[in-house]
This record gives structure tokens, C-alpha cells and sequence, in this order.
């Protein structure tokens, strides 16, 4: 089995790539189990900081108890034992240390990939969790000032949880661009791949459109229910400008890329051009909603 990339995901990477945070639900609101009516229990010879934890806690379930509903947008898998639904002090892993299509079989799909070359090759996706995450009692002014909080606190720029993409076989890189490449429940249109040293970098475009369009003509196409209306301002060898609804771009060279006003990118994949002057030139071009960078060793 090859991984074609492992990632660990930073929160803010997480919260934009996946759609989900794990953490946050507990920061936000308790469990639905937890009420005003909840018993917070103390040793008989506890030392007068827990007694004081212990009325803190009391007085933030009071709070939180009324009208509590947390809802969450996408698909979830909910950390939790059968009985005892979890404990302060708790690791997310003493639960689950990975999860799998088992647990979000939409965004974590097994499925095939097809290369440029129409060779087919099996893949697998997960994502695990450090196990460092742990539910705590913890202040942090910045979050809430002089108030407890209950929930799973990280850092910055700490590892929330570890994305992997395996396949069955390894593509060739070559023949990844102009392809669809699933990840987490999306698929993003490969614009090109390139080097820096020994670093790998494919160049990513989110709900894409590609199509071949001809000097002297103008090609519309559709992109996340928007209409682009593309045509060929300038053409050269190593260069192209568009304009595209009526924005004309900056000279765009093949594999590299430009974003619009509307916040969309155009790519350019190929420039064929024809140097005679009975010839016509073209380009072969794709519009996506967003971009994504991939540089091997690097965060996304």
C-alpha cells in the first residue's frame, strides 16, 4: 500500500479543509445529559481548591444547562462510550484513535481513482487522532476571562488530527494533472504538478471546469452554478491573457494560475500555440471556485 500524501492538520487547516472541528462542541455547550440537576461530587478529605473547582463547575453547568441545543452542520461521528459517556480526563483515543468510511462513510469513502491514463487504482482514507487530546477543566483568559472552562484546549499550530489518502498502487505524478482527486468527501481538479528541489507541488482547483478554447472565440462555462464567459485577449508561446466576464486577467504561463475579482481561480494547463499566421492558436484552461496547494513536507 502507497500514501500519496499524510498530512498532519493544523485547527485552522482542519476547521477549513474537513468542515468540522472536533473540539469545539464541548467548549460551546455540555452533552444533553448534563443538566442544572447534575451532582458534582467531592472526596470527603478533598483539599478546599477542589471544593472550589467542584462549585465552579456546578455554577457553569447551571449556566449552560438552559436551552442547551448544539447543532452540527455535515457528517459527524460522536466521541462516546455505551455507559458511561465520557470522562474529564479522558483522551478522544480511549474511544477511537482512528476513524475510517466506518464512521463517516461519506467523507472518509474507499472508492478509485482514475489517472490521465485511465489505469484504475483502489484507495483508502482515515484520519487519526493524537493522544494528546484529552478533555480537561481548564482558564484561559483569552478564551473566557476568570471562568473555567470544560473542553479540549490545543494550542496553536498543534496537531488537531492526521489525514492519509492511501492507494493501492502509487499513479504515476505525471499522470495526476488534468485528473480528479478525491479528498474528504470532495474532488479537486489536478491543474499541474511540479518540483522544488526534491519537494513535490501539485497546484489544486476546487470544483473546476477545464475546456480547449480557440482564438478569435468565446467559450462559457459553468462553475458552481456561475457563468464564466472566457475569450483570448492575448496568446504568445509561453503566455496567455483572458478575459473573463469582462475582467481581463494579468499574462498567465502554463501550470500557473490567477484569481479573479469574484475570488475564483483560471489555470492554465496548455498553451498550443501556432506561430504561422495561418494558424490558430488555442489554450486549454480551467476555472475553479478555489485553490489548493500541496507541497510535499510543507503544511497546506
Amino acid at each position: 500500500m502507497k500514501k500519496l500524501m499524510r498530512k498532519a492538520i493544523t485547527v485552522l487547516g482542519s476547521a477549513a479543509l474537513i468542515g468540522m472541528t472536533v473540539g469545539s462542541a464541548f467548549a460551546a455547550s455540555y452533552p444533553s445529559p448534563f443538566t442544572s440537576n447534575t451532582a458534582i461530587v467531592v472526596g470527603a478529605n478533598a483539599a478546599p481548591s477542589d471544593n472550589i473547582a467542584a462549585s465552579n463547575v456546578a455554577s457553569n453547568l447551571d449556566a449552560s444547562a438552559v436551552g442547551g441545543v448544539t447543532t452540527v452542520d455535515g457528517e459527524v461521528y460522536k466521541f462516546e462510550k455505551t455507559s458511561v459517556k465520557f470522562h474529564i480526563g479522558d483522551n478522544l483515543t480511549a474511544i477511537k484513535s482512528s476513524l475510517d468510511d466506518d464512521e463517516l462513510p461519506t467523507l472518509l469513502a474507499e472508492g478509485k481513482y482514475i489517472d490521465n491514463d485511465n489505469e484504475e487504482f483502489d484507495y483508502t482514507q482515515k484520519i487519526e487522532i493524537p493522544s494528546t487530546t484529552q478533555l480537561s477543566m481548564w482558564e484561559d483568559n483569552d478564551y473566557a476571562e476568570n471562568e473555567p472552562t470544560v473542553g479540549i484546549k490545543i494550542t496553536s499550530g498543534a496537531v488537531v488530527m492526521n489525514y492519509t489518502i492511501t492507494f493501492s498502487d502509487t499513479p504515476t505524478i505525471d499522470d495526476l494533472s488534468s485528473t480528479n482527486l478525491p479528498i474528504m468527501g470532495k474532488e479537486y481538479y489536478v491543474l499541474s504538478n511540479s518540483s522544488s528541489g526534491t519537494n513535490l507541488i501539485l497546484t489544486l482547483l476546487d470544483s473546476a471546469t477545464d475546456t480547449i478554447l480557440s482564438e478569435g472565440e468565446t467559450a462559457t462555462l459553468n462553475v458552481g452554478g456561475k457563468a464564466y464567459t472566457v475569450s483570448i485577449e492575448y496568446i504568445s508561446s509561453t503566455e496567455v491573457k483572458l478575459t473573463v466576464n469582462g475582467e481581463t486577467t494579468n499574462s498567465i504561463a502554463e501550470a500557473a494560475t490567477y484569481k479573479l475579482s469574484d475570488g475564483s481561480y483560471v489555470g492554465i494547463k496548455d498553451i498550443l500555440y501556432a506561430a504561422k499566421d495561418t494558424g490558430i492558436s488555442k489554450v486549454e484552461f480551467s476555472i475553479g471556485s478555489g485553490k489548493l496547494k500541496l507541497i510535499s513536507g510543507s503544511e497546506v
